[in-house]
């Protein structure tokens, strides 16, 4: 059963239907009852339109439409998308990215991060897989924050940034997340100017942890 649901996660641009059909038979949050607390929990959040559950599930929708996206801006992440070794990180990242929201009460990235490593246990994945599910999902409103509100002309910024990231792997990771949950979240949300922030913390950061 373990080596069926990553095969699914792994399926890039096919996963959000399998997910929502176990998700509306209850089987998804019987298997990952992390999740299944989300269902029907309103957030009482400015910009949030959706439940937890719903917004999980856009959340994979936005994931699988960068896989060969014709058009922008989701063309621009398919490239990305494309060269990860282990997208099946990526599609768990996001259906846990918001499971500490039910007893989180402000800090629901970090309690999130704590139940992804129940799952992660279960899962039986490697140590390196779990360290970085563990820091996708903690950091998943890093790099919006940081993008939106920071001085990115500041080395010291994108120092401290790239350090918290610490591998190319998972700042890949974590743009393409901030992407997918930000489209997910309000179709007010996202707009070019955002877009180019985002890239431009990307593009800054990346030659600090390939060395260059």
């Amino acid at each position: 059963v373990r080596a069926t649901f990553i095969e699914i996660l792994n399926s890039r641009g096919n996963v959000a239907p399998v997910l929502r059909a176990m998700h509306e038979t209850g089987l998804l949050g019987k298997y990952i009852p992390e999740f299944g607390r989300l269902t029907c929990l309103v957030q009482h959040e400015f910009y949030h339109q959706y439940t937890a559950d719903e917004h999980t599930l856009m959340c994979l929708e936005q994931l699988d439409r960068i896989w060969e996206a014709p058009a922008p801006p989701y063309s621009a992440y398919s490239p990305l998308f494309q060269k990860l070794e282990r997208p099946f990180l990526l599609y768990l990242a996001l259906l846990l990215h918001d499971t500490g929201k039910p007893q989180g009460h402000g800090r629901h990235a970090e309690v999130s991060a704590e139940l992804a490593l129940r799952v992660a246990r279960r899962l039986h994945l490697e140590p390196t897989a779990t360290q970085t599910l563990r820091a996708l999902i903690e950091h998943h409103l890093l790099m919006a924050s940081i993008s939106q509100r920071r001085d990115l002309d500041d080395p010291l910024v994108i120092r401290n940034f790239a350090g918290k990231v610490q591998t190319p792997e998972t700042l890949s990771l974590l743009t393409l997340l901030t992407f997918a949950d930000a489209q997910a979240t309000s179709d007010k949300l996202w707009n070019g100017f955002k877009d180019s922030l985002l890239w431009s913390l990307h593009n800054r950061a990346m030659p600090l942890l390939t060395g260059g």
